[in-house]
C-alpha cells in the first residue's frame, strides 16, 4: 500500500471520527518520529495526538482512530486517571522512554481502541474520498 505523504488527505476523515465519537476538541500533530515502537499516542490534557508520518495509508488511518478512541476515553472518563488501571500502575516514565510493560497491550483500554480502529475503518474508509 502508498505511503501518504500529505496529511491534509486524512481530514475528512478525522473529522468523521471526531463527528462519531462526540469529541469536544482534537488536535493532531503529524511527526516524523515518536518514542521507540510507538505509532501514534494521545494526550489527555492537551487534547493531542500525535501520528508517525510515512506509514501505509491503512495503518495511519488505524492509528488516528485507535488514538481518537482514547481522547473520546479521556473525555468521557472511561481511560483511568493518572497511571493506573485495574490496580496496575504502570510507570509513566518509563512508558514514555518507550519500556512497555508486556501485558501494556492487552488492556482494557487498549483493547477498546483497537476494535474501534478496526470498525472505523470499515465504515468511514468507504464514506470519506
Amino acid at each position: 500500500m502508498p505511503r501518504v505523504k500529505d496529511p491534509t488527505q486524512y481530514n475528512g476523515y478525522i473529522q468523521a471520527i471526531v463527528n462519531d465519537l462526540g469529541i469536544d476538541e482534537v488536535k493532531v500533530s503529524w511527526r516524523a518520529t515518536l518514542r521507540k515502537n510507538v505509532a501514534g499516542s494521545a494526550y489527555r490534557y492537551t487534547r493531542t495526538i500525535r501520528i508517525l508520518k510515512g506509514m501505509s495509508r491503512l495503518e495511519t488511518m488505524k492509528t488516528l482512530a485507535h488514538e481518537l478512541r482514547h481522547i473520546w476515553q479521556y473525555q468521557t472518563g472511561i481511560f483511568p486517571s493518572g497511571n493506573v488501571w485495574d490496580g496496575v500502575t504502570y510507570d509513566r516514565n518509563d512508558i514514555m522512554r518507550g519500556n512497555i510493560p508486556d501485558n501494556y497491550y492487552e488492556q482494557t483500554w487498549e483493547n477498546d481502541a483497537k476494535a474501534y480502529a478496526e470498525e472505523a475503518v470499515k465504515r468511514f474508509v468507504k464514506e470519506v474520498k
